[in-house]
């Protein structure tokens, strides 16, 4: 993924060192999208893009839900991802990146 202006901007990302390599997506570990209102853009052209780039992870953290997407393995060539699971906010999910994370402490406090 060139930069360009008409390429998406993550949210969150994780980054691996890679020294030998000048190419940004072959350190990217993992892409999170906090999503409210754009829901349908990181589900179908942010999901495409990450999964054509060949980021292992991707989640979207969903607000109206109040839930996290999680997509693994993706298939770059087919433009999606090999693995969808929803964690439910008393939930915990298991990343291969970030190890246990209990939903409901990335999520922003119900007042």
């Amino acid at each position: 993924m060139a930069s360009s202006s008409s390429e998406p901007r993550a949210d969150f990302v994780v980054l691996r060192q890679n020294k030998d390599s000048d190419n940004l997506t072959s350190g990217v570990c993992l892409i999170a999208e906090v999503a409210e209102t754009f829901l349908t853009k990181d589900r179908a052209i942010k999901q495409e893009l990450y999964a054509e780039a060949a980021i292992p992870e991707y989640w979207i953290v969903n607000l109206v839900k109040r839930q996290i997407e999680v997509y693994l393995r993706p298939i770059p060539e087919q433009r999606m991802y090999g693995t969808y699971t929803v964690f439910q906010e008393q939930e915990k999910l298991i990343s291969p990146l970030a190890g246990e994370v209990i939903v409901k402490d990335l999520l922003p406090d119900v007042t």
